[in-house]
């Protein structure tokens, strides 16, 4: 157990040295870190495997357009194999390794989507590949206006096969959405009021809405 929680800590004080002077915030004392966005975040998780002592690094977007109390890999996700902990040289090699890709993929997803219209255009091109991607191309393009891209979208996420109560629970949020699709401002209102709630659901700190 000694080594398992050394080498975490070695994880966690390369970290804090390469992360924190980017702006890049941990969660408590774990393994995950983000990147806050206001409306989206960027995740990196260290994730362990309780079989053996190491990690992989999983980096992906998480939309905050959706209330929940957890974080979720929405866009991106496994961006490299397991790294074992062999000894500290080693581990510590794997670990900066791991470090650089990350800060790689921050700076690609902040280049990506660091506007709703770069968002919506990058969501729109790959709606077809899962439910939650065609939700979150729906959203987006209604916070931009897009009358009618909102509702062709949208409408896609209430005809599909209501086979999983979350499945029905999300399609009745969509069915919300969609009624808002000809009030651009309202639609934007809720935007705000739903970020808003998802940050204090996963105790984000409070701050000013940049321009969409």
């Amino acid at each position: 157990m000694a080594k398992q929680e050394f080498h975490s800590r070695i994880i966690n004080q390369l970290a804090r040295q390469k992360f924190m002077p980017l702006g890049i915030i941990q969660k408590g004392n774990s393994r995950t870190w983000f990147d806050d966005r206001f409306w989206w975040l960027t995740i990196i998780e260290f994730q362990p495997d309780p079989r053996r002592r190491g990690t992989y690094l999983n980096v992906g977007v998480h939309w905050l357009w959706h209330v929940k109390d957890y974080l979720s890999f929405d866009y991106g996700y496994r961006e490299s194999e397991f790294a074992t902990y062999l000894d500290d040289a080693q581990f510590t090699n794997a670990v900066e390794r791991m470090i650089s890709i990350a800060t790689k993929r921050v700076q690609a997803y902040r280049d990506e989507f660091n506007t709703l219209e770069k968002a919506s255009r990058r969501l729109d091109r790959r709606w077809m590949k899962d439910f939650w991607a065609l939700f979150d191309a729906g959203i987006a393009a209604g916070m931009l206006g897009k009358q009618r891209s909102a509702v062709r979208l949208l409408k896609r996420v209430l005809a599909y096969p209501g086979e999983y109560t979350w499945i029905i629970e999300a399609q009745n949020s969509a069915q919300e959405w969609l009624a808002l699709t000809d009030q651009p401002d309202a639609f934007r209102e809720r935007a705000e009021t739903i970020v808003r709630q998802a940050r204090i659901k996963l105790g984000l700190p409070d701050q000013n809405r940049p321009a969409w």
